[in-house]
């Protein structure tokens, strides 16, 4: 959403104070136990951003990754955005020069945690 609010000229202010909650199942260790309907929604979501932020080189790499994952939320993923694709169904491109859309190494921000 950030990036959508940038793109349109508005300025962003980070206020630590502001409560923010982002439910997630924790298995006993701490690692996120993710339901499969998390895992098939997330992948669906990084497909989708990376392609309408012109990520392409991300978004094929990842594509390639989920069709060979043998994870079936991945590669169910990875399905639904090909047929979209062919169907013409993907979402408006934005921010080809990247004023905004920054990604780092292939994230769309820097993660404190360790992703996957």
């Amino acid at each position: 959403m950030s990036w959508r609010v940038r793109l349109a000229g508005y300025k962003i202010i980070y206020q630590p104070n502001a409560p923010v909650y982002h439910a997630k199942r924790l298995g006993s260790d701490g690692q996120w136990q993710p339901t499969s309907a998390e895992t098939y929604y997330s992948a669906e979501a990084g497909l989708l951003m990376a392609y309408k932020w012109y990520n392409d080189e991300y978004l094929e790499q990842t594509l390639e990754y989920f069709k060979i994952s043998q994870n079936e939320d991945l590669m169910r993923a990875a399905e639904a955005f090909e047929n979209r694709r062919i169907e013409g169904r993907l979402p408006e491109r934005m921010d080809k020069e990247h004023k905004v859309a920054r990604f780092i190494e292939g994230n769309y921000s820097k993660h404190r945690y360790r992703v996957g």
